[in-house]
């Protein structure tokens, strides 16, 4: 699938990836943030932090229901951890 080529009123996973980047970008300064979201919004935030080519959103596996988390140090966003599934009910998420 071309990553450049959007659907009718749609937008291409290349600027998916670059709305999600920017996003992503604005929440340095803003503390914890849980975002509730689709698989592919994660799949784009992965791309983006790890600054892998826009192709490899389709090697990406994020299942529904589950945590990623991504950290912010002062100079850059690293991957902590993605896909994890949640946990029990009551229990203190990480």
């Amino acid at each position: 699938m071309d990553v450049h080529t959007a659907p009718h009123g749609g937008e291409s996973f290349v600027e998916l990836i670059g709305r999600v980047g920017q996003w992503i970008a604005d929440q340095q300064d803003a503390g914890h943030i849980v975002a509730i979201t689709h698989p592919a919004i994660i799949r784009a935030a992965l791309v983006h932090t790890l600054s892998a080519p826009p192709q490899s959103f389709w090697r990406i596996d994020i299942a529904p229901l589950t945590l990623t988390d991504l950290r912010f140090n002062g100079m850059s966003w690293t991957l902590r951890s993605a896909g994890s599934p949640l946990p029990l009910t009551g229990s203190r998420i990480p």
